[in-house]
């Protein structure tokens, strides 16, 4: 069921759905550190995935909006392993 939620978007797509539904979206960003400063996406948030990560996110994003996560390759299942915890 997890595997039913994960959708890859291309930036067209993203920016499209930024514009129209931003209000109800949490662009959470898990890339390094360095990638998040170095290729920001305007109203993405960074949560990295080490350290405190479930209690950075249970205190920044909201509960009933649709959370997109902007991962490497190989790192988006790590980042929704830990928010559906």
């Amino acid at each position: 069921m997890l595997n039913e939620a994960i959708k890859a978007f291309r930036c067209e797509e993203l920016r499209e759905l930024m514009h129209n539904e931003g209000e109800d979206i949490e662009l959470v960003d898990i890339r390094r550190a360095a990638d998040f400063c170095e290729g920001f996406i305007p109203g993405s948030v960074f949560l990295g995935l080490t350290g405190q990560f479930k209690e950075y996110a249970s205190a920044l994003l909201h509960p009933r909006r649709q959370i997109i996560l902007v991962a490497p390759e190989g790192e988006l299942e790590s980042g929704v392993a830990l928010l559906s915890e």
